[in-house]
């Protein structure tokens, strides 16, 4: 994932949605279950739930957590980046040849999961 040129290095998961499906109380993964077969029922439509993970130093061994954003949060505005650094993140998710193929794989995970 991506350093941006303000120095902030971000990264995108479908992390949460697996651990509630795997862990949470069955209200939570029919809840999530729905949710995601509602709004992400293609590869492209999962892009705006992916969780964004920041780090703290550089990737892949620094330690990252999750931001309060979701992909779709941060695309549409909706987070405390500056407008400079959400072009470079939309401009680095339809420019990155890598990114198409993972968020299939990413998709077909959260599939076999549910």
């Amino acid at each position: 994932m991506p350093q941006l040129k303000s120095g902030r290095h971000v990264g995108l998961t479908i992390c949460p949605y697996l651990d509630l499906l795997a862990t949470g109380t069955q209200e939570q993964r029919y809840f999530a279950l729905v949710t995601l077969r509602l709004n992400a029922a293609k590869p492209e439509a999962l892009l705006g739930h992916l969780v964004v993970m920041y780090f703290e130093g550089n990737p892949p061994d620094a330690p990252a957590y999750s931001s309060p954003y979701c992909a779709a949060d941060i695309m549409e505005g909706r987070s405390d980046w500056l407008p400079s650094e959400v072009d470079e993140f939309i401009e680095w998710l339809t420019e990155n040849p890598v990114f198409a193929p993972w968020l299939r794989e990413q998709f077909d995970d959260l599939n076999r999961s549910i």
